[in-house]
């Protein structure tokens, strides 16, 4: 089996992801076989030893820089992309349904979260989804933070907004009226994780009731001194892509 291009690329970025595919080659092996003159088309499949990596960089994250760590997503996003068919999905049956499960296990996920391209947060989402596991309060937060961006691929709108919407203390308030008398479903936490906004369930977020796209937000405070409970809004106007910063849609 030959191993791609893209593959040797990963194993590049750092000793630890070269260790543990060198230890998983040595296993398939077996005892006695020489590394230097093995047939290097004799290697696992391409799912496994992605398996093998995705573990390695889940537990041993910390070892690895941040430029290191962006440097695989963006490589396995990469192929997500434009990889052929067989490959992507060897990388995310492999690799990342193998760092999920690390986090199952324990191992402190969120360093890697926001340097996951779209494709690999969409898959990753629908995974937790597909198995029934609950979504770390974190990861709920980034969520929400997720689903306000104007433009986001196709398919992460709608894994996104599911995800939020089941997790625990999450409450989906269908029927809603947003800002321009439309049909609009709300968001909210029942109670909110400490030291966030959404703590004291005084927020919820308004979204187009069939495609998920965000309209704004409601939010009940109380003032900083004094008792006085205020109601204040935001909504979307307008949103468009543009080529540079600052530039008008």
């Amino acid at each position: 089996m030959t191993t791609p291009a893209w593959y040797q690329e990963l194993l590049a970025v750092g000793e630890v992801l070269a260790a543990a595919d060198a230890s998983e080659l040595a296993a398939w092996r077996g005892p006695g076989a020489d590394a230097d003159g093995a047939d290097p088309d004799d290697v696992p499949p391409l799912t496994v030893r992605l398996g093998t990596l995705g573990r390695a960089f889940a537990e041993h994250a910390a070892e690895l820089s941040p430029t290191q760590r962006r440097e695989v997503l963006r490589v396995l996003e990469e192929v997500q992309v434009s990889g052929t068919e067989s490959d992507a999905t060897a990388v995310t049956t492999g690799f990342f349904e193998a760092v999920l499960s690390a986090g199952d296990r324990g191992t402190d996920l969120r360093p890697l979260w926001p340097d996951l391209g779209p494709e690999s947060r969409a898959y990753c989402l629908a995974w937790n989804r597909f198995t029934g596991a609950e979504s770390p309060d974190w990861i709920q937060i980034f969520l929400s933070g997720l689903l306000r961006h104007s433009v986001l691929p196709k398919g992460l709108r709608s894994a996104a907004f599911e995800a939020l919407a089941t997790a625990p203390g999450v409450k989906v308030l269908p029927g809603r009226t947003e800002f321009n008398g439309h049909t609009a479903v709300g968001v909210r936490y029942v109670v909110g994780p400490p030291g966030t906004s959404w703590k004291d369930g005084g927020r919820t977020l308004l979204f187009d009731a069939k495609t998920y796209q965000y309209l704004g937000l409601r939010e009940r405070a109380t003032a900083k001194q004094g008792t006085k409970v205020y109601d204040q809004s935001q909504y979307v106007v307008a949103s468009g892509v543009v080529d540079r910063v600052f530039q008008r849609p």
